[in-house]
């Protein structure tokens, strides 16, 4: 270590190697592809995706996971834990420079730094980054969506080359943009529409039984054939992970149109669950000699059901014919609450179906 005065050195090179520091303890906590596992580079490759490389912790490092319960990342998930990386070392900053609010963001009281990974531990002391806290969408019902998550799912589909998820958060609406695959074998005869409804269909049907319903895309907006995602456009990062903010400006027109053809279709959709669910009500109310009139004329649809009639027979009908209908189990207790109306099951079928085109 060397010490000198400012009269030797003179004062704005003192400035300099200040700055130097400060730059190095920044690249050391604040660098988003820093590894704080071994003190080295960890390309932008291993992380935010799922089934990152595996990696050992030094044993200079203190590592331990918390539970992400929103994200289903937990302690006590099988084969491996799961959860948030959090990690410390002697040699780590015990913040950041002049931003107190940043500084508790990331560090806890007791000194570990929050990395904002989800990892999981495969063995004594390997991790594996799996998924990034900031990739997550909260969604109006509560439920969380993690975009790297559903792109490494649908990139597997057979006919996409890459894809990138977007959710529109005022409606709760999942779409993505998909370059094809050269071998996605669609015809070239198709017109833009038809294209975009067959690979919208493809990309449903590898999404049942992979992912939740609400994680199902309800649109897609198909590439063209020169569209390239390269870090030279700008449209991927250095180490050729998704650029999301360039992604989202390249295809904001695109998008905004996918999200209003998305909204319409499952608007029309809904309406035809609607008045689906109607006619079963109604139907089993006139078998017990109840109205023949339209419960949706009578603007009865938010009208509670047992109000409408609907006893403990008829209830168990009624969720008979929605369970052999929609294959949805719609349990007839729910039918006494006070608050469950014709819409309310129809919200519901709409809810538990995964695609509900498959079921109309």
């Amino acid at each position: 270590m060397w010490t000198c005065s400012d009269d030797y050195f003179g004062q704005s090179l003192l400035v300099f190697f200040f700055k130097l520091i400060l730059f190095l303890l920044y690249s050391y906590v604040q660098q988003p592809n820093r590894n704080p596992f071994k003190g080295g580079v960890l390309d932008e490759s291993e992380r935010c995706q799922v089934g990152g490389s595996l990696m050992k912790v030094e044993k200079n490092v203190q590592l331990k996971l918390i539970s992400c319960e929103e994200m289903g990342y937990c302690l006590e998930n099988k084969p491996f834990p799961q959860g948030e990386i959090l990690v410390k070392t002697k040699t780590m900053a015990g913040g950041y420079y002049k931003d107190t609010e940043k500084t508790r963001e990331s560090f806890d009281d007791d000194g570990w730094f929050h990395t904002g990974d989800i990892g999981q531990m495969e063995g004594k002391d390997m991790i594996r980054i799996i998924d990034r806290k900031k990739n997550l969408v909260k969604l109006s019902q509560g439920e969380f969506i993690s975009a790297s998550r559903l792109e490494a799912v649908y990139t597997d589909c057979p006919i996409a080359r890459q894809v990138f998820i977007h959710v529109d958060q005022t409606s709760d609406v999942v779409v993505a943009v998909v370059l094809l695959s050269p071998f996605s074998q669609l015809g070239d005869s198709l017109s833009d529409e038809e294209r975009q409804a067959s690979v919208l269909k493809e990309m449903q049907a590898w999404g049942y039984g992979r992912l939740y319903s609400y994680e199902i895309i309800r649109g897609v907006v198909v590439g063209g054939v020169g569209d390239q995602w390269s870090a030279e456009n700008g449209l991927l990062t250095a180490s050729n992970k998704l650029c999301r903010p360039a992604l989202a400006k390249y295809y904001d027109k695109e998008l905004v149109e996918c999200v209003k053809r998305a909204k319409k279709q499952l608007a029309e959709q809904e309406e035809v669950t609607r008045a689906r669910t109607s006619e079963l009500v109604q139907g089993i109310l006139q078998e017990k000699g109840g109205s023949s009139q339209s419960i949706v004329q009578n603007h009865q649809s938010k009208s509670n059901l047992v109000s409408m009639g609907v006893d403990s027979l008829s209830a168990a009908k009624f969720s008979l014919r929605i369970r052999e209908e929609y294959g949805v189990v719609l349990p007839p207790h729910l039918l006494f609450q006070e608050d469950t109306t014709v819409d309310s099951v129809a919200e519901y079928i709409e809810k538990v179906c995964t695609i509900m085109c498959n079921h109309l």
